[in-house]
């Protein structure tokens, strides 16, 4: 379960890092990012609310804990990248879809 919420962490944040990269290159207002970053957050918040299994080794958790965080700070970083896009395609007027 939780490799599945990690798996979806990385991969809605990935996404909205690539639109806002094509944004950038393209000058074109992207409406998609946001979507991404809140599916992204949404699964961390779901990895976060997971506790470990029972048989869990003490390994495991270790694993599992360090993996979860740092992915989370990736999301949590990721909010203030697509703030500044935003404001810089504001200020330069890209194109609106």
């Amino acid at each position: 379960m939780v490799q599945a919420a990690c798996v979806e962490m990385i991969k809605e944040t990935s996404k909205a890092l690539a639109e806002l990269a094509s944004s950038i290159r393209e000058m074109k207002w992207s409406s998609t990012t946001g979507k991404h970053l809140a599916m992204g957050t949404e699964a961390a918040n779901r990895v976060k609310a997971l506790v470990p299994a029972e048989n869990s080794t003490l390994l495991d958790v270790l694993i599992s804990a360090t993996t979860t965080s740092l992915l989370t700070e990736v999301v949590r970083c990721t909010n203030p990248i697509i703030a500044e896009v935003d404001e810089l395609s504001r200020l330069v007027e890209f194109k609106r879809p």
